[in-house]
């Protein structure tokens, strides 16, 4: 339910939902049986401004701990681009570039006289 601040989450206790919520501490939830969901509103409605408050900074925080992409995108990336102590020469099984016998005998530089030159 939002109330001025923001909201206080409440949910049914199933699926996903008892992975992210754990009930009071940062968000509310509910069974999924007839008049549960009534009984959830009425206990979220009786909160006082600062329980409101606890339970939305404590949801606030779990979701920078575990749900901020831009953290752990970093991490990610971080892991795939970590600078070598020692430069990789070539792949490991691949001749290095320069062995390789050039596939055409053209010249290097073949530029038409109509075209830009650098």
């Amino acid at each position: 339910m939002a109330q001025h601040a923001g909201a206080v989450i409440l949910a049914p206790n199933i699926d996903g939902f008892p992975e992210q919520i754990t009930d009071s501490h940062n968000g509310s939830l509910c069974n999924p049986a007839p008049g549960a969901l009534t009984a959830g509103l009425r206990r979220a409605l009786a909160l006082t401004s600062s329980e409101r408050a606890r339970l939305r900074a404590a949801a606030h925080r779990k979701v920078l701990n575990q749900r901020n992409a831009a953290e752990h995108l970093a991490t990610l990336l971080a892991t795939f681009w970590q600078p070598r102590a020692t430069p990789v020469a070539r792949l490991l099984g691949h001749p290095a570039t320069d062995a390789r016998t050039p596939r055409s005998k053209a010249p290097t530089s073949t530029h038409h006289p109509l075209e830009a030159t650098p």
